[in-house]
């Protein structure tokens, strides 16, 4: 990173996440090589160093990104972050940021996830709805506005079949919405 705040600047580097057949996680460098291109996201960018797997996490069956953090879903309904944490983006109570995932401790087992910018959510088998991280403006659904640094559970949110950032639909229909209103 050149000190540059999340834009895609010349020199900026970001981390590329794939999910390969096995359930292993690779994970790349990249960096922008910058233009005069008026549109910085279609200036040309290289690959700096090998992909290689990340230690670890095992038996991984989706991944998803936020804003500079990413996190992995097992076989088994584990939850794995890595990235920045500023914001509690890896929901290890720590605030402390980690180039190798590590397992969110205290939710149950879970179906899916969802990050969203600094924010994360989970689904749990139960379809309670889990979440952590950034929430100045109550994205997380938690009656508040103070950032949750480990995973909290929505109260009023169960039977949820489907879930997206501050939406989720509940296996009776019902559509619930929270966060940012404006």
């Amino acid at each position: 990173d050149d000190g540059t705040e999340n834009t895609w600047e010349e020199g900026f580097y970001r981390l590329d996440v794939a999910l390969a057949k096995d359930g292993s996680v690779w994970q790349w460098r990249v960096e922008n090589l910058g233009t005069d291109v008026p549109n910085k996201s279609m200036s040309p960018f290289a690959v700096k160093g090998e992909p290689h797997p990340l230690a670890g996490v095992t038996e991984v069956t989706s991944i998803a990104s936020g804003a500079d953090f990413c996190a992995a879903l097992t076989e088994n309904g584990t939850v794995w972050t890595w990235g920045k944490n500023d914001n509690g983006q890896l929901g290890d109570g720590a605030g402390v940021s980690r180039p190798t995932p590590g397992i969110v401790d205290g939710l149950p087992p879970i179906v899916a996830l969802e990050p969203f910018d600094q924010s994360c959510f989970a689904l749990a088998v139960d379809g309670s709805v889990w979440a952590w991280c950034r929430n100045d403006e109550g994205q997380l659904g938690d009656g508040t506005s103070q950032d949750r640094l480990q995973p909290v559970a929505l109260a009023g949110l169960s039977n949820v079949r489907c879930l997206h950032a501050g939406f989720a639909i509940k296996r009776d229909g019902t559509v619930w919405a929270w966060g940012r209103n404006d």
